[in-house]
C-alpha cells in the first residue's frame, strides 16, 4: 500500500512540475514572439537567456532518469523556445550591429560584447 500511496505522489509531483515547465515555455515563447516583432534584442542578458537554453537541454536527460515524463514533456517545450530565442537573439544582434555601423560609418556604436 504504501508502494501504492508513494507512486501516486511522484506522479502529482511530476504533473506540478510539468505545469510550471509548460508556463515556463508559454512564456519563453511569446518572448520569441515578441523578439520577432521588435527585431532587437533590449534588457535581457544573452548569457542568462543561454544558461537557461543548456539547462533546459540537460533536463532531457535528467527528468527521464529519475522517471518525471511529463516534467520531460514541458521541457521539450520550454527548451524549444529557449533555444529558438537565443538564436534569434544572436540573429538580431548581429544585424543590428551590422546597421549601426553602416550608419555611423565604420564605428560600431555603444554595443558591447554578445554575451
Amino acid at each position: 500500500m504504501d508502494v501504492l500511496v508513494y507512486g501516486r505522489v511522484d506522479k502529482m509531483i511530476d504533473i506540478i512540475n510539468f505545469c510550471f515547465c509548460l508556463f515556463s515555455g508559454l512564456l519563453l515563447w511569446h518572448n520569441c514572439y515578441r523578439l520577432y516583432k521588435d527585431k532587437k534584442v533590449q534588457g535581457v542578458s544573452l548569457s542568462f537567456m543561454t544558461f537557461y537554453m543548456v539547462w533546459g537541454f540537460w533536463n532531457f536527460y535528467y527528468y527521464p532518469s529519475l522517471g518525471q515524463w511529463f516534467s520531460l514533456i514541458g521541457t521539450i517545450f520550454g527548451a524549444t523556445a529557449s533555444a529558438v530565442w537565443v538564436v534569434m537573439a544572436v540573429y538580431y544582434k548581429r544585424k543590428n550591429i551590422v546597421k549601426t555601423k553602416d550608419k555611423k560609418g565604420g564605428h560600431y556604436g555603444s554595443f558591447g560584447p554578445m554575451l
